[in-house]
């Protein structure tokens, strides 16, 4: 168990199963939850991930990803 920085690549990736890293974001993401690691991140990042998904993907998207991310 340990704490892991999560950054708004990874929320973006672990987000759009279209990204070209999203395998291997819900890898990690799977990996690390059954490690039972806690995951860290900051208000900016959540802020940086919602504005990125809504530009890539859709409103929708943005507001499930907040809803989900508090």
């Amino acid at each position: 168990m340990g704490k892991v920085f999560v950054d708004t690549w990874a929320w973006y990736a672990l987000t759009d199963p279209n990204d070209a890293d999203h395998a291997l974001a819900q890898l990690a993401n799977d990996d690390m939850l059954s490690s039972g690691d806690t995951f860290v991140t900051t208000n900016f990042v959540l802020s940086e991930a919602v504005t990125l998904i809504r530009y890539h993907m859709h409103h929708a998207a943005a507001v499930r990803f907040w809803r989900t991310a508090h």
